[in-house]
Formats: structure tokens, sequence, C-alpha cells
């Protein structure tokens, strides 16, 4: 990106289940970051079956906050994922739910498919520059 950066916004552990308020201050001219960084726990929703049905209505729900949508449609969003949003609490590599995990987070972050993070070992990890 050739944008220079001045105002960087970063959050985290954002569940789906309650109010979302703050994504509609974030887009407010005089709060309004030139990026922002979510670092996981973007949802709430530990896999408990082959089918990671919670997590799965987890991103549904997040997606269906207008205040979230409104948000993604105007600010630039790089993101990560955390445990939760990786498919158990505190799980590590051996996460039997990690690549369905992966496909729900790179999908609800509109991640081309062309990107190399839908199919790179190890995660969802990237890098960016700007300026």
């Amino acid at each position: 990106e050739s944008q220079r950066l001045t105002k960087i916004a970063f959050g985290s552990c954002s569940s789906q289940k309650l109010p979302m308020p703050y994504w509609d201050i974030l887009v407010n001219p005089t709060h309004k970051p030139d990026l922002l960084v979510l670092m996981g726990d973007n949802v709430y929703g530990d896999c408990n079956d082959k089918n990671c049905t919670a997590l799965r209505n987890a991103y549904d729900a997040f997606g269906q906050s207008a205040s979230f949508r409104g948000a993604k449609s105007i600010l630039p969003i790089v993101a990560t994922l955390d445990d939760h949003d990786y498919g158990q609490n505190d799980c590590s590599a051996n996460n039997p739910h990690k690549d369905i995990a992966r496909k729900l987070f790179l999908d609800f972050f509109d991640i081309p498919k062309a990107d190399r993070r839908w199919t790179q070992k190890g995660g969802v990890y990237t890098s960016y520059v700007w300026g």
C-alpha cells in the first residue's frame, strides 16, 4: 500500500453475542483510523463438531451486525486468529479443527482465493508494507 498511515486502531475479543457500538465510533470521522488491526478472538465460537457449527454461527452473527458491516465497508482491516476463532479455547497447532477455522476466517474477511493464506502451512500469518 502506498498510503501513509497516521492513525491505527487495534481490536480483539469481540463477542458477537454482545452489543457492538464501538464499530460506529470507529467510523466517525473524528476517530476513523487509516487501518484497523484485529488481533484475534474476533468471534467466540469454539468447534464442538466436525463442521464447526458454533464457529460458523458466530461468524454469521458477527456479520449480521449492522455496525460491523458498516465499518467493514469503510475501514481497511487486517486480521488474524486467536484461540476462540481458531476452533478451540487455548488450542495449539494440534487443533483438529484448524483447517475449517482457517476457511471460515478467510471467507469472513473476504481474503481472495489466490492469497497464499489459503494454502500455506502454519496459519494465516502474512505481512504488509505501507507508505
